[in-house]
């Protein structure tokens, strides 16, 4: 087998392939526009009043899926108030929620969102913590919270 590969085979063997490997070009956008990743921060408080920023995640790509060399393109939003902790939510590989963790490491706190976690309530679930700057809250906290109206 020669080592050459032409662009656009897969780099494992195709037997080992079980779904078909899009040909598409993936372009990250942070906030509003179309790619394969819709990223949109909304100010918000969870519900004991904590002001975080909530980061709503959102594949919007044909196929519903996302590649990994769309990490390749991704950049912080710019106006996130740093001084304030975050929550990641939507539906996400765990590898893409896994990125967003470490790229907002900066933020007081980061946690991400999960709806069993939340109470009756239209969109509410809660933030686990799963890391933090900050004295007001530990990992493994859950933060009740709502789903935030703007980004629905």
């Amino acid at each position: 087998m020669s080592p050459y590969r032409p662009p656009g085979t897969p780099v494992f063997p195709t037997w080992k392939a079980t779904l078909p490997i899009p040909r598409y070009t993936t372009n990250i956008v942070w906030q509003l526009g179309m790619s394969d990743l819709k990223l949109q921060v909304v100010s918000h408080q969870t519900q004991a009043g904590l002001p975080y920023q909530h980061l709503h995640a959102q594949i919007v790509t044909p196929t519903g899926i996302l590649t990994p060399a769309a990490l390749k393109s991704l950049a912080i939003p710019t106006g996130m108030i740093w001084s304030q902790g975050v929550v990641i939510e939507g539906k996400l590989p765990l590898w893409a929620a896994g990125y967003l963790v470490h790229a907002c490491h900066t933020a007081a706190w980061v946690a991400t969102f999960d709806p069993r976690l939340g109470n009756d309530r239209p969109q509410s679930g809660g933030a686990v913590v799963v890391a933090t700057h900050s004295p007001h809250v530990a990992e493994g906290d859950v933060l009740l919270l709502t789903i935030p109206d703007a980004v629905l």
